[in-house]
């Protein structure tokens, strides 16, 4: 009996033990400061402009992405199709932004990591609507 019972408590910390779920970024709200390294002349963005990504997160999910330096970006439908790696903090991914003033839609690719609320890595943005073009491509980079 005594080994009945030390075996289903075994059984019971082993099973609830694989339960775990790992959250390595606190929720809250994370700041990217970026540059443009390329600008493609159909933008209204050019080599050598700054400006900031607020990414707003919640539970490894990023609930929305703001930005005071893009013009109407705030006004657009954004859909986020991104994954944060809990275990190295890592970001991949994309969201789809529509641009009701102009009909475009275009993709924002960023891939990079964060750090004590700070983003580091890099980005693109692709047209994908009336036609597909790069449009940019920037780094953040001042993590301190």
């Amino acid at each position: 009996m005594y080994k009945l019972l030390i075996t289903l408590i075994t059984l019971v910390f082993i099973t609830f033990g694989n339960f775990k779920v790992a959250f390595a970024i606190e929720d809250g709200i994370y700041t990217g400061v970026f540059k443009m390294i390329y600008g493609h002349g159909l933008s209204t963005s050019k080599k050598g402009d700054t400006g900031i990504f607020e990414f707003h997160i919640k539970n490894n999910k990023i609930l929305k992405i703001k930005t005071p330096d893009i013009q109407g970006w705030n006004r657009n439908a954004i859909r986020y199709y991104f994954k944060i790696n809990a275990k190295s903090n890592e970001l991949k991914g994309y969201c789809s932004v529509s641009d009701s003033s102009n009909g475009s839609t275009y993709d924002v690719e960023l891939k990079g990591i964060f750090i004590n609320k700070k983003f580091a890595g890099e980005g693109k943005v692709m047209a994908t609507s009336p036609e597909s073009v790069l449009l940019n491509k920037f780094i953040f980079e001042d993590i301190n």
